[in-house]
């Protein structure tokens, strides 16, 4: 949000009339650097008071948004909606927005990520990201994790990671993940694919990705990346790349998180 500019004000007293044209004319040269600063700034001029204002959380449950997701997020036993909103209106920082309804009241996250989109355009295309996918027992903490797909490509989406804490999704960063997202949805020929390690809540995360090997569909490249949560994020613990024969088929029943839905272990809703 670029500051709102207003017109500074000399507290003199001039004795003439010339002077205080001077003055008039001093002022209106400030005002109009001012406006060329703010300009090259941010684009354009400053915005008129009232026009960038972040919608309010009760704002934007009226907007229309997609469907709610049921599942205890603030970890308190009880089940909550969550469903994300886009304010196409609304400044770019604030934009896009993560709602929780909770026994408390509604609670509205704006998201921030490079992976946004930015123009109109990308905002118009169905099915396109960010979209709220599911919600899953992810971390240790009470209360489910909101799984956002943020990319979308041929096949493969990617998704970060926002767990509930006090009245408000917090980003849970990838570290060691060379895009910073989960990835999911491969194809045929293309391993993507994400789970919990070891059920519910168990803190710790398997990532799949790889391919075929030549054309003959019956050689794999297989890479495990294994992600624990410490201190507010996920840490890659373990890292192995192996080779597997045998068809998609085989690949898949010896490697369950390789295809297939994401986090299916600790699925919560969606």
């Amino acid at each position: 949000m670029l500051p709102r500019y207003t017109s500074p004000t000399s507290g003199c007293r001039f004795g003439s009339s010339r002077s205080h044209r001077f003055a008039a004319t001093r002022r209106t040269a400030i005002v109009g650097l001012v406006a060329i600063a703010a300009a090259a700034a941010g684009g354009g001029t400053a915005p008129a008071a009232g026009t960038a204002a972040c919608p309010t959380a009760r704002e934007l449950v009226r907007l229309p948004h997609q469907r709610p997701l049921a599942g205890d997020v603030d970890g308190d036993g009880r089940p909550d909606r969550s469903f994300l909103v886009v304010d196409r209106r609304a400044p770019e920082r604030c934009r896009f927005f993560l709602v929780a309804l909770t026994e408390t009241g509604p609670h509205a996250t704006a998201l921030h990520s490079r992976f946004l989109p930015r123009t109109a355009a990308a905002l118009s295309v169905p099915g396109a990201p960010p979209s709220l996918d599911l919600l899953a027992d992810i971390d240790r903490a009470p209360g489910a994790e909101a799984v956002v797909r943020l990319t979308q490509g041929a096949s493969v989406s990617g998704a970060a990671v926002y767990t509930f804490r006090a009245g408000a999704f917090r980003p849970l960063p990838i570290v060691g993940s060379p895009a910073g997202l989960f990835q999911y949805n491969g194809g045929a020929t293309i391993l993507s694919g994400v789970d919990c390690l070891d059920g519910r809540r168990s803190g710790a995360v398997v990532q799949i990705l790889g391919g075929e090997l030549g054309s003959s569909g019956t050689r794999w490249r297989v890479e495990r990346d294994v992600f624990v949560t410490r201190s507010g994020r996920f840490v890659r613990t373990t890292r192995t790349v192996r080779s597997f024969r045998g068809s998609f088929e085989q690949l898949v029943r010896a490697v369950p998180a390789a295809s297939g839905a994401p986090f299916r272990s600790c699925h919560v809703a969606g």
